[in-house]
């Protein structure tokens, strides 16, 4: 009788260990990033999940990719990644995601070429914290917000121009822009690779522009550097000339995607 009695309780605790299996919880994976290669690729680290048999990478929402390790190396531009664990076929984590989509600013924002003698017309572009755009007065005390300046006054037509090139400089930023030769802004997802840029850039309607702003003018790095795009919805002159542009920013400093769509 003792016997049986031991059988059957090590029988219960079998079935006990095959149900906690089933039921196994798995924590959300916590996922950090480096930017790498000159701002194309986002680097996703996480650690391991107990109970996990591997992991799950979604991009926008879609699954790209299965994974045994804990990293991942992100090289298509998306709006947001995001990482789950998962044991068996039917148990999966909660995501953790990165986001890493551009801020895109209203289309409607209006600009003024630096010949315009107007109180409130405004000639030169900054960035918040967010990444919001903001028009600035070139000629007010607020130099160390400049980050772009549309000049029509020392060249011929307007130009999207860096504060650091006038003598004396507005500030030690070197910002830069490239025409990428498309005319559909949210087909811009990632910007020009470094080397290809220009403090001086003639800006004309119907064109997207690629924006990399290396704030200590050191070449590219993942510190403070920045990219983004800008659209001339319109450009209307001669001097003084007015541009409506519509202009998204990367927050995550060194990355070059520029998804806003």
């Amino acid at each position: 009788m003792k016997k049986i009695l031991g059988l059957t309780i090590a029988f219960i605790a079998i079935l006990g260990l095959v149900g906690c299996e089933d039921t196994v919880t798995l924590t959300a994976p916590v996922v950090d990033y480096t930017v790498a290669d000159n701002g194309a690729t986002l680097s996703l680290t996480w650690d391991a999940i107990g109970g996990a048999d591997g992991y799950i990478i979604y991009a926008d929402g879609e699954v790209i990719d299965t994974v045994t390790t804990t990293s991942f190396d992100a090289t298509v531009p998306a709006m947001a990644y995001a990482v789950t664990a998962y044991a068996g076929a039917d148990n999966e984590s909660d995501p953790d995601e990165v986001n890493c989509a551009a801020v895109k600013t209203a289309s409607n924002l209006t600009v003024y070429g630096l010949s315009d003698p107007e109180t409130g017309h405004n000639s030169g572009l900054g960035f918040t914290a967010s990444g919001t755009a903001v028009t600035y007065s070139v000629v007010a005390a607020n130099y160390a917000d400049l980050d772009y300046i549309f000049d029509d006054l020392n060249y011929t037509n307007l130009t999207l121009t860096s504060p650091n090139g006038y003598d004396p400089v507005f500030n030690d930023e070197k910002n830069m822009g490239v025409d990428t030769d498309v005319m559909d802004f949210d087909a811009v997802t990632i910007a020009n690779a470094p080397g290809a840029y220009s403090t001086v850039t003639a800006f004309e309607a119907n064109t997207v522009y690629a924006l990399f702003m290396d704030q200590d003018d050191d070449g590219w790095d993942t510190t403070d550097d920045h990219f983004g795009k800008i659209f001339a919805v319109s450009v209307t002159g001669p001097s003084p000339y007015t541009a409506v542009i519509t202009v998204a920013y990367q927050p995550i400093a060194g990355l070059r995607w520029l998804v806003t769509d």
